[in-house]
Parts: structure tokens; C-alpha cells; sequence
């Protein structure tokens, strides 16, 4: 859960560069009011639309002002207040730019690609794609504007005579990031495959349907194509009924350790309540990541088996089998990546036929169905699931630089907020994968009528505000982590709100897979029962604010200048957060993964600092009179002498004043508000004053029960006890706890040395290697090592037990000639034999018996120091060796 350390910083406040780029160039331009409510109070008008009008790109923000876009980069806006000493430039314009876009509506959103070279500009009917200059380009110390090229989408299809635009999403999956999907109120979906260097990409759609026709279709021949420009009937339908969208997002974010199918649904929050999903959504040309077709092909393979072995209804076979179908044309085709564009990911072609209008999947039923009264949501966010490593066919490159930020849960999570400023998280444990309408000639009756509906598990409701709302005055939106997946950024009236949901997703995840079946439901229902989604409040917003003023969503991003940097304004005035980054560890973890709370314990011992938000000064109170614009707009030239005259009292004077004071009430009334705030916060600080003065005292009360004695003696003498001696008791105990922690530590530390020993070093693992060498040269390889050994290995096995061999084998011929020899010698004749047998008997001289006898003694001390010598080595070591038997 982050942690505020500081709260909107220096350069961001009044007489600093920071606040000139949130504020229009001239403000007594604005529109005075011509009527007000009694006592000049302005009802809140309710927001009915999303407002995104702060879009990032690093450490740059696009933010639109009075209308306009402005480009800057808050690492350079920091640097130039460090530089100026802390005292603003006399204009802070080169510090930003704008461009020149040519749309004329008010802009409500701000969308930048995947690639961050395009940015989307949403109005309430218009669309418009701006090509975004170079980052070096826009950061010149020029202070004239940029004329940005721009295109406008869909100009026959979103222009102010059709449905609003509720989202404008860009496709993860898109190829070079360039595929935007729209959607509108009256539920229509529409895909584009920009190229700016095609206009026609940006005047035709290159896939639309309605998803009013597809909850009512049966086939996939029907048609589902919505109806652009003025062909559209906007007439009264039952179909209409429930079916305004309220937002959409997709499932994933096209990472390699997301699930293959979050990526390729889009889900739809409906105003009513219902939610939808569409998968797959894809343009003509896709860019997945490596692990994405390997994990959905080994899953599938292995679902159908599943479903074949076991009584499933044919309609799940059905939809197995046309995943499988899909996933196999997708495969087989080659890539069509661009030789002269280098890309890291493959490139492929959607498969053709009916089915890239897919099935539409809801609405989803609630189980439980405790969420309480119909919801009247306003924005969708949705954590993709996990990949599971288990489906993937061999290991893939991309899983060993997997991000941080992947999901720790295997099911999607889905939040939606209302707008009577609640906060619904649902678990999706089903999953939602592709599914398409079947064929018109392949399908029965029986198969579509066993469709089940899909269902939601309702985790937990939390509300955003402490008083309760008038229903439809809030529209909170929805920013997303950059640290972690399980926590998100909610924006609404009052403030901005933190949500984490990691303290409970980690054992969700460990029970769901777990190998321990029985009583899973009662630890899933406690589990699920017990939540709790940590909230805490990062920004608050004045209570005061102009009519109709719109808050954009936050922005978040991390930096190494910035730091952990949360985002927004209102009424022109940034508001912002410099967070603590979460630790990695748990709270009861330590990196040796033993449980350490003594660190934990002494946080909570210590004062934990409260960080207040600085005051900011009021806008109403730098901004000029509008009674210079009365006078010019509102009072004729003829009465304008009377302005300096002495006051008459004639009907014309009358006007004049009821004129005035009909203008100048809002203003008064806006200048006491802030007056009124400036005076309360006084009011506050005197309070805390007084609370702090109040601490420091009896901080000092036992400083000096501590130190003095003689203030311990009294205190002694009237409580009856000494708090000393209850404090040396304390050490004394922790004292001997440490001893007896040391001691345990010590005799561990013992047992693991003499359990593991000195590590080995280089020579002697070159040692143990060089006699292990010996060992298969002399005894030979076993066969449980020649599976583990290569074939150069193998070739050398036995080399010396062979050549042990042969010198035995020679041995025991010439042992057997020696026995031949003396047994002929003890046969022998007597002396006085005949001199023919004495003849008969070869003599060898003795120079030559003598060479032959040195030649064979040579040879046998070579055969000893070859293999007698290890034998002797090794009964040193106390090895069990069999030594070769010489008889």
C-alpha cells in the first residue's frame, strides 16, 4: 500500500512554472452567470461523461487547457525551479508547448499508443488521431505552437448527428500499435487499422458490429454489422433498453506472462449494470507475444481431451473444437513481417471466414448475489489473469525476463465503480475464452438451447466517500498501477482514492491451486468473506469548486527524479502526491525468509509523521474583477456617464445596480468561500498547534521520569510505584531475550558448519575431477553414467582397464611357458645322457637374455606405475576399489 511522503511539491504551486502550465492565459475571459439560485449558491450539475484529459508519455504530459493542448516535461519543470533558486522565471511558457490541433469541441479525453507516436482526441462525438512530434522536437526553448498533423476518424460515422463515444480503446495486440477500437452509447463497436500514410484507414472501419444484434443473434450468417452515418434509426427500440455502455477495457495488456485470451477481450460495463465480454477481438494483422499461441494450443489440446473422456454437452465440445480449429490456422500460417522493419515479435494474419465477429458472452450472472441494488456503473478495470507456465510446449525466451508487474492470481478480477461513488470487485473463475456462433447448417436446436450463462463471483463493495450522495452526482474513474497489478488509483469528486488488493490475492491463489480438495468451498467462502481491500486516501479536493468543473483521472508514473509521482488537477490547478514505494517483501517476511517482526515493531513504536497537503492559494483570489467586462457588454454607452456621476436615484440607476449586482454575486460568493476556507484552515492550524504542544508536554513528562530522580521520587511516592524500575524490568527482558536469541543463533550457526563445511575450492574440484577421471579409466562407466555422458566421454571408457587386461593376459602367457619350461628341465635326463639330447637344447647367449629380461622388467614397472600407483591412491583416500586379482 503506498504511502504519502509529500504532497503537491514547490514547483507545482503558485509563483512557479509548474502552475503557469495548468493555468489558461487569461482568466477574466470566462463566462460570468447569468442566473443564479438564491443567496448566488450554483447547484453541482452531475458529470455524465469520462474525463481523461491528462495523458502521459514517460515524464511527459499532454493536458488540456481552456481547450488546448499543452506538452511538458515535469523533469524539466522540476530542473528549471532547482535552477532558478527557488524563484520563478518572469515567464514560464518555454518551459511547455502547444500544439494547434484543429478540433473545435471540448476535448474530454486523451489517449496515447502503445508506441506513443499517436494520441487520441476524443471529443463527445468526434474522434481525431494527432501524430505526436519527437520528444526532442517538442523540448526546443520556443514558445510559439506546434501545428500538429491530425486525422479525423470516422467522419461520416462519429459526427454530432450520432451516439456519443464512450472509450476509445487501443488494441494491445494492434501492429505497431496503430489499432484503435471505439466504442459508442448505443453499443456499437468499431476497429481501425490506422496508416497515416492511408486517409482511407481513417474514414472506414475495418470491422463494426453491433452488440445489440449480437445478444439476439443465433447464427453466424446473420448480419451484425452496424449501420454508419445517416442510415442509422434512431428511433425507439426494446432492444435499447439496458444496453447504453457506460465504459469498456480490455483484459490484458499483450504481456508475455498475461493469459493468451485477456489480451483479445474487450469488456463492456453497461449503465444498468450488466457486464458483457467479446472475445477474440482482433484487426486483420496482429502482433501476439512468443508464449501466447504455444500456451492457448497446449491448453485447448489438453481441454478436449478433457471434454471427449467425459459426458460434456456437444456445445462445449463444439466450441473446443473451433478454438482448437482457429489456434491451428493461426499457427500454421507464416509470418508477414516486414524484411526492412525489424520487430521482435512475429506478425500474423487473423483467419479468415465468419468468425472474427465473435459471440457475445454475457450478461454475467452474480453468485452470490449479495452485491446489493442495481448498479449505475461509470468505469470498468480488469486484472488479467496469470500465464500458467505449465501450458507452454518448451521453455520460451520471453518467461526469463518476465516483469514484476504480472498478475499473482490465475483468474481475472474485475472492478467496476458506480456512480453513487461505490467500488464492486468481481472474480471471473470460469475464465472467458473465444467463442463463436454456430453455423446456420451445423447447428441444432438442443446445442443452443445448453448454452450456460457465465457467472461472476461478488468479492467485496466499498464506498469512496464518508456522506452518503445523491445517485448519478459522481463518475469515478479507474487508473491503473505501474508497480503492481493488484492495486489501482480511483479519481472522484472529493479526492483520489488507493485501492490494493494484494494482501488477499496471494492466498486466494494458493488455495485455488492447492492440491487439498476437501472443505475448499468453506475456505473459499472465508476467504472471500474476509477480504479486505486495503483504501486509503492519497488527495483530497476542496469542498468548493467552480460549476460544472471536470476532474480528470490521475496519472501515475515512476521516475528516478520524480520518484513514485501521482497526478491531477481541478479547476485549473494541479494536485499532487510524491508516494513510497511498496517493499517487495511482506509484511512478516524477511529476505531470508524467516518471520522478522521485530522491524515492523519498531516502526510502530516511533511517532508515524502526518502529512498535511500545503494551502494553496485560492485561483478567485489572483483573478481580475469581471466588472471591467460588465461595463463593456452589459452597460449601454449612454448609461456610462452615470457610472461617474454621483448616484441619482432614478430608474436607469436602478438597473445599472441590479445589473451589477446580478454579476458580481457569483463572484462575491466564490471570493467568501475561499475567505471562509482561509479561515478555517487558520482555525485547523491553531487546533493542531495546541494538539502538538499538548503531546511535546507529556513527551517531556516521561523524558523526565526517565532522567530525574527526583521527579521519580515523587511520582513514586503518589502513584505508589516506580515507572523506572518497571522500565529497567522491561530491558532486563529484552536483555535476556537477546541472550538467549544469541545463543540459538550460535548453535545453529554450529550445526549448519558442521552439516555443510567449507565450501571447495577451484583446485580441489580440479583435484576430485582429475581422480573421477582415473576411476572410469581404471574401472570403467556405469550405465546409470554413460545415459548422462556425451559420446566423446564414452569413447575413452575403460582405456586403462583394457590395457590391464592385455598386460594380464601376457603375464599369464609367460607364466605359462615359464611352467612349461621347468617342467621340461625337471624331466630332464641325467648328466651322462647322450650327447645328442644335451644337443638338442637351444642356447641363447647372455648378452641378448640379458636385453630381453631389461625389456620385459621395463615393461612391467610401466604397467605398475599405471595402474598399481592409482590403485594405492585410492586406498589412501579409503575408497572401496576391487584390486585386480594376479595369480
Amino acid at each position: 500500500m503506498p504511502k504519502v511522503i509529500s504532497y503537491t511539491p514547490s514547483w507545482l504551486e503558485r509563483n512557479a512554472p509548474g502552475l503557469e502550465f495548468f493555468t489558461p492565459h487569461d482568466r477574466s475571459k470566462q463566462t460570468i452567470s447569468s442566473g443564479t439560485e438564491e443567496g448566488g449558491i450554483v447547484p453541482k450539475e452531475a458529470s455524465s461523461t469520462a474525463s481523461r484529459t491528462i495523458a502521459q508519455r514517460g515524464t511527459e504530459i499532454y493536458v488540456v487547457v481552456d481547450n488546448t493542448i499543452r506538452w511538458t516535461d515535469l523533469c524539466s519543470l522540476q530542473e528549471a525551479w532547482r535552477e532558478a533558486g527557488k524563484k520563478a522565471p518572469r515567464s514560464a511558457a518555454k518551459y511547455y508547448r502547444t500544439l494547434q490541433v484543429p478540433v473545435h469541441e471540448q476535448i474530454r479525453q486523451l489517449i496515447i499508443s502503445p508506441n506513443q507516436d499517436l494520441l487520441a482526441i476524443l471529443t463527445s462525438h468526434t474522434a481525431h488521431i494527432a501524430v505526436l512530434p519527437d520528444s526532442s522536437h517538442l523540448g526546443q526553448l520556443d514558445e510559439r505552437p506546434i501545428r500538429v498533423k491530425t486525422h479525423t476518424i470516422g467522419s461520416t460515422t462519429h459526427v454530432l448527428s450520432q451516439s456519443p463515444i464512450v472509450k476509445a480503446l487501443w488494441h494491445p495486440l494492434g501492429v505497431d500499435g496503430k489499432c484503435l477500437v471505439t466504442i459508442t452509447v448505443d453499443a456499437v463497436v468499431r476497429l481501425w487499422e490506422l496508416d497515416t500514410a492511408n486517409r482511407y484507414s481513417f474514414d472506414r472501419p475495418a470491422l463494426a458490429f453491433d452488440v445489440k444484434k449480437l445478444a439476439y443473434g443465433r447464427y453466424a450468417e446473420d448480419d451484425f454489422t452496424a449501420l454508419d452515418g445517416f442510415r442509422h434509426n434512431r428511433g425507439y427500440s426494446l432492444d435499447g433498453l439496458d444496453i447504453d455502455v457506460a465504459s469498456a477495457c480490455f483484459g490484458g495488456k499483450g504481456r508475455g506472462t498475461e493469459s493468451g485470451w485477456s489480451a483479445m477481450t474487450l469488456w463492456i460495463a453497461m449503465k444498468g449494470g450488466d457486464i458483457y465480454a467479446l472475445c477474440p477481438i482482433l484487426p486483420s494483422k496482429w502482433q501476439p507475444p512468443s508464449t501466447l499461441l504455444p500456451s492457448l494450443m497446449t491448453s485447448n489440446t489438453a481441454n478436449l481431451s478433457i471434454l471427449e473422456d467425459s459426458d460434456a454437452p456437444p456445445e462445449q465440445r463444439r466450441q473446443c473444437e473451433e478454438r482448437l480449429g482457429w489456434l491451428r490456422d493461426a499457427n500454421s500460417q507464416a509470418t508477414i513481417n516486414d524484411p526492412l522493419e525489424p520487430c521482435d515479435t512475429a506478425v500474423y494474419l487473423r483467419p479468415d471466414g465468419l468468425r472474427y465477429i465473435p459471440k457475445l458472452q454475457g450478461p454475467f450472472n452474480i453468485l452470490p448475489d449479495e452485491s446489493g441494488d442495481d448498479m449505475d456503473l461509470a468505469d470498468i478495470f480488469v486484472v488479467a489473469p496469470k500465464l500458467d507456465a505449465d501450458h507452454l510446449v518448451h521453455d520460451e525466451d520471453s518467461l526469463t525476463g518476465a516483469n514484476d508487474y504480472s498478475s499473482s492470481l490465475s483468474s481475472s478480477v474485475i472492478c467496476l465503480t458506480s456512480t453513487d461513488a461505490r467500488l464492486y470487485l468481481f472474480l471471473d473463475l470460469d475464465g472467458v475464452e473465444a467463442q463463436w456462433l454456430p453455423s446456420r447448417k451445423n447447428a441444432h436446436e438442443n446445442e443452443l438451447d445448453s448454452a450456460t450463462q457465465p457467472a461472476l463471483v461478488f468479492i467485496e463493495a466499498l464506498d469512496m466517500v464518508l456522506h452518503e450522495t445523491q445517485a448519478g452526482d459522481e463518475w469515478p474513474l479507474i487508473t491503473p498501477d505501474v508497480l503492481s497489478s493488484g492495486s489501482f488509483f480511483v479519481t472522484h469528486s472529493e479526492g483520489v482514492l488507493s485501492f490494493s488488493m494484494d494482501s488477499w490475492l496471494a492466498q486466494l491463489e494458493e488455495e485455488l491451486q492447492g492440491e487439498e480438495a476437501q472443505g475448499i468451498e468453506i475456505r473459499l467462502e472465508a476467504l472471500l468473506k474476509s477480504s479486505g481491500t486495503v483504501r486509503e486516501r492519497i488527495l483530497h479536493f476542496e469542498s468548493h469548486r467552480e460549476v460544472n468543473s471536470k476532474i480528470p483521472a490521475a496519472i501515475v508514473l515512476q521516475d528516478a527524479d520524480l520518484g513514485y509521482f501521482l497526478l491531477t488537477s481541478v479547476d485549473d490547478r494541479p494536485y499532487a502526491a510524491v508516494l513510497d514505494l511498496p517493499r517487495q517483501l511482506q509484511p512478516n517476511e524477511s529476505s531470508n525468509g524467516y518471520a522478522d517482526d521485530s522491524y515492523e515493531t519498531d516502526l510502530k513504536l516511533l511517532p508515524a509523521p502526518v502529512a498535511r497537503s500545503p494551502y494553496q492559494i485560492d485561483p478567485v483570489f489572483s483573478q481580475p474583477t469581471s466588472f471591467s467586462i460588465f461595463k463593456e457588454s452589459s452597460v449601454h454607452q449612454r448609461h456610462r456617464i452615470l457610472l461617474k456621476d454621483p448616484i441619482r436615484l432614478s430608474p436607469s440607476t436602478l438597473g445599472i445596480m441590479t445589473d451589477a449586482h446580478r454579476a458580481l454575486s457569483a463572484e462575491t460568493y466564490r471570493i467568501g468561500l475561499a475567505a471562509a476556507d482561509l479561515f478555517r484552515r487558520c482555525e485547523n492550524l491553531q487546533a493542531q498547534l495546541q494538539d502538538q504542544v499538548a503531546d511535546l508536554r507529556d513527551r517531556n513528562e516521561k523524558i523526565l521520569e526517565l532522567s530525574d530522580p527526583e521527579h521519580e521520587e515523587n511520582l513514586k511516592r503518589k502513584s505508589g510505584g516506580s515507572s523506572r524500575s518497571k522500565l529497567e524490568e522491561r530491558l532486563q527482558n529484552v536483555h535476556d531475550r537477546q541472550i538467549r536469541l544469541s545463543r540459538r543463533s550460535d548453535d545453529l550457526r554450529r550445526k549448519m558448519g558442521h552439516l555443510g563445511g567449507k565450501g571447495l575450492s577451484e583446485k580441489e574440484r580440479a583435484w576430485i575431477a582429475e581422480i573421477e577421471g582415473f576411476r572410469k579409466s581404471v574401472l570403467g562407466v556405469s550405465d546409470e553414467e554413460k545415459d548422462h555422458d556425451d559420446e566423446n566421454t564414452r569413447s575413452d571408457d575403460g582405456e586403462l582397464n583394457n590395457r590391464l587386461s592385455e598386460a594380464r593376459s601376457l603375464a599369464e602367457n609367460l607364466l605359462s611357458q615359464v611352467r612349461e619350461i621347468t617342467s621340461s628341465k625337471s624331466a630332464a635326463p641325467s648328466p651322462n645322457s647322450d650327447s645328442r639330447q644335451a644337443s638338442s637344447v637351444v642356447q641363447v647367449p647372455p648378452d641378448i637374455r640379458n636385453s630381453k629380461v631389461a625389456q620385459i622388467q621395463a615393461l612391467l614397472d610401466r604397467e605398475y606405475v599405471e595402474n598399481f600407483f592409482p590403485l594405492s591412491l585410492f586406498g589412501s583416500l579409503k575408497l572401496s576399489i576391487p584390486r585386480p586379482r594376479t595369480n
